[in-house]
Formats: C-alpha cells, structure tokens, sequence
C-alpha cells in the first residue's frame, strides 16, 4: 500500500477539508493503489443527493472493499464479531 506521509499529515491537520483528500485520491492513483478510487467513490457518495447518483457509488464501494479489506485491515479483517467504517477512503470505526 502506498502511503505519503506528507499528504497524510495534511489530512490530520484538517480532516474536513475535501481538498486534501483528492490530492491523496489522485496520488494514490497514480501510484496504482486502489484506496484512491475508494476515495473518490466515498467523496462522491456524500455528496450525491440523488439515489440513482448513489447506487452505483454504494455498489463500486462494495466491490472496492470485498476486493481489498484483506490489504487494508490485514489480520483485523479476519476476525469476527466486529463492524469497521471507513469514510473517505481511511479506516474511521471499528466496533
């Protein structure tokens, strides 16, 4: 997994500017890390107000993290009796 700790650290710093998150959206992807397209898909996802405009977005999503939790959450995503939350492409919750 690709990481920029200089974008990251971005990204602490201002957790609610969506500018940063596209930065390291559009970096990741030209790194090849898939976590740049889910990204962009959460972005999209709130701010699409339109349940057509969703779908598809909830279903790449989906798709995105049955294709690539075992690489994000690595041992964690083997264990049982717990949910995780990402939101814009970074783990949020786990419960």
């Amino acid at each position: 997994m690709a990481r920029n700790l200089e974008l990251e650290a971005l990204i602490s710093k201002a957790p609610d500017d969506v500018g940063n998150y596209n930065v390291y959206a559009d970096w990741l992807i030209q790194q090849g890390d898939p976590r740049g397209e889910l990204i962009n898909a959460q972005l999209k996802h709130e701010t699409a107000t339109l349940a057509a405009d969703r779908s598809p977005l909830e279903d790449r999503i989906g798709e995105l993290h049955a294709k690539h939790d075992g690489e994000w959450l690595g041992a964690l995503a083997t264990q049982k009796g717990f949910s995780v939350t990402w939101r814009r492409g970074f783990l949020h919750e786990v419960t």
